[in-house]
């Protein structure tokens, strides 16, 4: 029996087949080595098969724009860390922002709009860099800002407007320092 794990591992015959391959018992060690994606350029995302061609992808040299109501699920984008231009979700079936839990910077806006189901900002956590701005619009499910977890150091402004559901914006709290304005505005629940 040769046993090996999914990433690699030891290699050998479990002699004693009791499923652990003992010291004696190992005869080569194997890795396989994840092979990362920087994508140069400006890509937009609008339907679900898209966003799994980003499965190794860890940054984004250019805009990145996720939209449309076939995007549902970005797990996929779990190794996205950087995208050098602006980030829009817009007009989304997502509920939540998980599959972007690795994004630490953005170098241009980060834009949230339009995204009707969208109740929650978790997937944001590692976000600590937006050069211009952060502006949120018309995401109607969305309570609260948690899941933006900080520090957050936004190099422009911050916009947050058109919320029905939005009660409750402690997660501002995050922002470590922003540039000219905060502008939370229209949002009736509020």
């Amino acid at each position: 029996h040769r046993r090996r794990g999914a990433q690699g591992g030891p290699v050998g015959v479990d002699a004693d087949p009791d499923g652990v391959l003992d010291a004696e018992e190992i005869t080569s060690t194997d890795y396989v080595c994840r092979e990362w994606t920087i994508l140069e350029g400006s890509y937009v995302v609008d339907e679900q098969l898209d966003v799994e061609a980003f499965r190794n992808v860890i940054a984004v040299m250019g805009d990145l724009t996720i939209r449309g109501v076939e995007v549902n699920d970005l797990s996929a984008m779990q190794y996205l860390s950087v995208v050098s231009g602006d980030l829009k979700v817009e007009g989304t079936s997502l509920t939540s922002l998980d599959g972007l839990d690795s994004l630490g910077a953005v170098n241009g806006h980060v834009s949230l709009f339009d995204n009707s189901a969208l109740s929650s900002l978790a997937g944001l956590g590692m976000l600590g860099s937006v050069a211009r701005n952060l502006d949120l619009r018309n995401n109607d499910a969305l309570p609260n800002l948690d899941g933006l977890n900080g520090p957050i150091v936004v190099g422009w402004g911050v916009h947050i407007s058109d919320h029905a559901m939005l009660t409750d914006i402690d997660g501002l709290g995050s922002l470590e320092s922003v540039g000219t304005f905060i502008a939370v505005f229209d949002n009736p629940a509020l």
